[in-house]
């Protein structure tokens, strides 16, 4: 999931990081204007590094995940205005319609190295800082996957392909499966403190 062997870079890069969203109680009240479905939580039991800022136990932004998952409020805030404002704007242009739910892998924290790396890091999941997302599923149904269609040179993969690049405009990393085969499933992003954004760019 979180490889960060670096590929190439994103072919229209943001110019600047974004700004960092703002903490505790001012954090969760951003979540609640934007509709998220949360519950505060305790911060996870774990060894040294590991740990969350303002952890939340997210089930939908506000459309719903398949399971809960645990990540920061500052990634969860990232997380729903990608959600709202590129990636149900893809879905509308694509396809006429809204984005209804997030499918599967949806994996935040997760106390671990980054995993291939010859580093000896902890992975931002291992900070509650990034989010592993497999796909969505559109108001009609439709399934849209990103182990299955990432390939497809029709709308899905199109579809996929403009998500991701847009993703750059809310995280400091994206990883997609052409990066290498460890995130053929799955997008990683992330708000950890460099930038990485490796999407193709292609619509």
């Amino acid at each position: 999931m979180l490889l960060l062997v670096l590929a190439a870079c994103a072919p229209r890069p943001p110019s600047a990081p974004v700004a960092a969203e703002p903490a505790g109680g001012q954090c969760l009240a951003e979540l609640e204007s934007l509709g998220v479905a949360y519950r505060a939580a305790n911060p996870p039991a774990a060894p040294h590094p590991c740990g969350i800022a303002d952890p939340v136990l997210v089930s939908g932004d506000p459309e719903p995940y398949a399971h809960p998952v645990l990540m920061g409020c500052e990634l969860a805030v990232r997380v729903a205005r990608w959600q709202a404002e590129a990636v149900n704007s893809e879905a509308h242009h694509y396809f006429g319609q809204p984005v209804a739910a997030a499918v599967q892998p949806l994996i935040g924290y997760s106390c671990r190295q980054e995993i291939g790396s010859k580093r000896n890091y902890v992975s931002q999941h291992g900070y509650g800082r990034a989010l592993d997302i497999g796909g969505w599923r559109l108001g009609d149904g439709t399934v849209i996957s990103v182990a299955r269609d990432w390939h497809d040179q029709g709308r899905k993969g199109r579809f996929l392909h403009a998500v991701a690049l847009d993703a750059c405009r809310y995280f400091a990393v994206v990883l997609t499966p052409d990066v290498n085969a460890a995130h053929r499933s799955h997008f990683h992003v992330d708000i950890g403190d460099y930038r990485y954004c490796a999407p193709t760019g292609r619509h």
